[in-house]
């Protein structure tokens, strides 16, 4: 699926740690496409910034804002400050669920899905397949 996570948070940075059961790619940041797609482990949002990332998960999964691991051991402070507002802990959680029942279209969708999942993970997906217009 293509989601674009924006953060309308006047003072909150939002992170997100990407469960294991996903992959994530990051395909755009403030309406910039990337030349190529980049993995995610953690997405991280500055303030009203937004970020469009393909995420595709294996099973049911919740993503939770969370600070980032680097955060609590205060190697950025010079650059973000000690604010301890700045990550919100749990601000926002998304529930990803699967599908039960199929129709013609989810089934497209899915393949189409598979499709670019298997550009991805060969290193061979370019952002003028056609795929976003």
């Amino acid at each position: 699926q293509k989601w674009r996570f924006v953060n309308g948070a006047s003072h909150r940075y939002l992170g997100f740690n990407v469960p294991d059961a996903c992959e994530a790619w990051a395909i755009a940041s403030d309406g910039v496409y990337y030349e190529t797609p980049r993995k995610q482990d953690f997405i991280a949002l500055s303030l009203g910034a937004r970020m469009d990332v393909l995420i595709s998960c294996t099973e049911d999964a919740k993503l939770e804002s969370e600070e980032p691991d680097w955060y609590t051991t205060n190697q950025y402070a010079h650059i973000f400050g000690s604010d301890p507002g700045f990550y919100e802990h749990h601000f926002m959680t998304v529930n990803i669920t699967q599908p039960t029942d199929f129709s013609d279209e989810d089934k497209a969708k899915a393949e189409a899905s598979d499709e670019i999942r298997k550009h991805l993970n060969a290193g061979s997906f370019e952002m003028d397949h056609g795929y976003f217009g």
